[in-house]
Formats: C-alpha cells, sequence, structure tokens
C-alpha cells in the first residue's frame, strides 16, 4: 500500500506538472498567437523554407549611409543580375547588384530619396516600349482614395502616373503588388490586393484573397475582371506577388509564408494545385532554425530569380510587433524554392 505521504508527494507533482504545462500553453499562446490570431507559429507540420542563401540590411548596400536611415522595402523585380527595389517611405529606387556586396560599386539609388512614395510594388514589362511599372498603393482623389501606377522608362526616369479605377475603403489597404503579362496579344497589369476579399480588414477572415485585372485606357487604368484564389491560399494578407511563364509567387507578410503555383494558361484564374511554404523561423537573436519563433515579420516584396529562386525584401518592425523583429527587417533576402 502506498503511505499517505507518498500520496501527498503523488498528488504535489501531478499539480506541477499540471501547472508547468498550462503556464507553457499561456506562454506559448502569448507569444506566438494561434492559428485564428494574426501569427502563425511552427510545427512539423509546416513546410519551411531552407535558410537564406545570402541577406543584407539594405543601409550597408548603399555607400554613406548609417543604420539610422530607414529603407522600408515594399517591393522588388529580379532583371538579369539586379534587383531593382522600390520603398514605401521614399521615391528613390534601389538598384543592387544580386551577389549583395556591401557599399558595392554596382549598387546606387535612382530618385528623390527625402520624398514620401507609399510605392508597394514594381514590376518590368519587356515589350517595346519596354518600361518599369510601379504601384502606388493609394492617393486622395475627388475626396476617395484610388490607387495608382507609375510608369517609368528603362533608366528608371518619370515617364506619367495614372489612377487605377478602384475604389479603396481606407487609404492605407490598397493594391500592394503588381505584375505585367501578355495573353492573347494584349497587355495586362495584375494588382494584388492586401486584404481578404480587397476588405480593408485585413486580419477579419483568410484564404479570400483576390487579384484585380488591369488594362490601361488613354486616362487611367480600369479593371477587366478580378482573380479569386483558391482555398490553398490560406493567409491573412497579402503583401506582393510575380508571375514569370504562368508561374506564380505570392507572399504574406502577416502569415509570413508564401504560396507557389500556376497561372491558368487561358482563364483568369489561380490553378488549385499549389505549395505553400513558411519562412524560416528562429530564435529572439535573429538565428534562423534554433527556435520557434517568426523572425522574418514584414515580408513585404518579392521577385523570381531564375528557376528555384526568390528574391524578397523586408519593411521595418512595427512598434506593436515583437522585438526580435527587428533582426530581419529593412532587408533584401535571397531563398531557394525546394525542387525535385
Amino acid at each position: 500500500m502506498i503511505s499517505i505521504s507518498s500520496r501527498i508527494f503523488l498528488i504535489l507533482v501531478t499539480s506541477l506538472i499540471i501547472f508547468l504545462i498550462v503556464s507553457c500553453r499561456r506562454e506559448k499562446e502569448g507569444l506566438y498567437g494561434n492559428e485564428t490570431s494574426p501569427k502563425t507559429f511552427w510545427s512539423p507540420s509546416k513546410a519551411v523554407l531552407p535558410h537564406a542563401i545570402r541577406e543584407e540590411k539594405f543601409y550597408k548596400l548603399f555607400k554613406g549611409y548609417q543604420k539610422s536611415f530607414r529603407f522600408e522595402g515594399s517591393g522588388v523585380f529580379a532583371k538579369g543580375n539586379f534587383f531593382y527595389v522600390v520603398f514605401d517611405n521614399s521615391k528613390a529606387i534601389g538598384v543592387i547588384e544580386s551577389a549583395l556586396i556591401q557599399a558595392g560599386d554596382s549598387n546606387f539609388l535612382k530618385g528623390n530619396l527625402l520624398d514620401k512614395s507609399n510605392y508597394e510594388g514594381i514590376t518590368f514589362r519587356e515589350l517595346e516600349p519596354a518600361s518599369f511599372y510601379v504601384m502606388i498603393e493609394s492617393l486622395e482623389r475627388n475626396n476617395a482614395y484610388y490607387p495608382a501606377i507609375v510608369k517609368l522608362d528603362p533608366d528608371l526616369n518619370f515617364q506619367e502616373q495614372k489612377f487605377v479605377k478602384f475604389e479603396l475603403e481606407k487609404k492605407n489597404k490598397g493594391l500592394e503588388g503588381i505584375s505585367f503579362i501578355t495573353r492573347n496579344g494584349e497587355n495586362f497589369v495584375l494588382g494584388l490586393c492586401e486584404g481578404n476579399y480587397c476588405n480593408s480588414d485585413k486580419e477579419k477572415t483568410r484564404g479570400n484573397g483576390r487579384i484585380q485585372v488591369l488594362k490601361e485606357t488613354a486616362d487611367e487604368w480600369i479593371v477587366v475582371t478580378e482573380i479569386k484564389f483558391p482555398p490553398s491560399i490560406n493567409f491573412l494578407d497579402y503583401s506582393d506577388m510575380d508571375i514569370e511563364n504562368g508561374r506564380v509567387v505570392i507572399v504574406s507578410q502577416v502569415s509570413s509564408a508564401l504560396w507557389i503555383g500556376e497561372l491558368h494558361p487561358e482563364k483568369w484564374e489561380l490553378m488549385e494545385k499549389g505549395s505553400v511554404y513558411y519562412f524560416p523561423f528562429g530564435d529572439r537573436e535573429g538565428n534562423e532554425g534554433l527556435g520557434g519563433e517568426i523572425i522574418y515579420c514584414n515580408i513585404e516584396g518579392v521577385s523570381w530569380f531564375g528557376l528555384h529562386e526568390i528574391v524578397v525584401v523586408s519593411d521595418k518592425r512595427n512598434e506593436d510587433q515583437e522585438k526580435w523583429c527587428k533582426h530581419k527587417e529593412e532587408m533584401i533576402h535571397i531563398f531557394e524554392i525546394p525542387h525535385m
């Protein structure tokens, strides 16, 4: 028979174990959130990208800049051996050689660095006349807010700016990503909505993303149709996309994840079959693979870079985000996409 003292000891040990389990569960929920909150956290079922191949802080890439200068990366396009980066706090566009050499001679900024831009994405039109297109998330017009698209020549000189005929609910929740494609001899620009259902409340629901298919007219860009996301893209928000030869990559800032799939060759649809990957998790010092924290907290821009690599850029950390998000803020990163 078990003595009274042994029973008391067992009760105390059991109580302690239960207390620790509950405490850990509460701590984890407090740190990471859960699948119904704006945060996600690591689990064995999540497919996670390998460690970044290369990454660097923006201020280190351009000569003469200190850590205090803000480079709020919001969009990127890979063209040849260079990355063209837009920042939502500046009209200057960064041109960065893919080797990501600190203070590299080939890295430079083009445009007015001190003018706020609200730039959110950049893409390139290879067809003549070749040009870059830059998405402005929102601008005021007749007491309402609309996105706008800036056209630049191949040397990044301003050509024109036109509004997108797509009224927004709020000035800071508009079109985030941009991609140029040609279909059946016609040219289109695709604009990615930040929130699900193109709703300003981006954390309201998951997995109902939208892309607006835009056609240029003499005075503005008009919406010709809308692409609805398949259920497999189950993100809380959408921060950028790139489409190359039918291959699609879409990134989410809040979910710290991306989706790889295909655009239907004939219809304005995303193919249901696709793959979701999460950006690497890490510890509170920003070390990848050493913990279950979200450390890539502010992925804003993405572009294909070859067959099996992508380049992404990060915005600055928000005040309400975890302190360890600072380790990967205001950076450019190159990742390899898993392939057979």
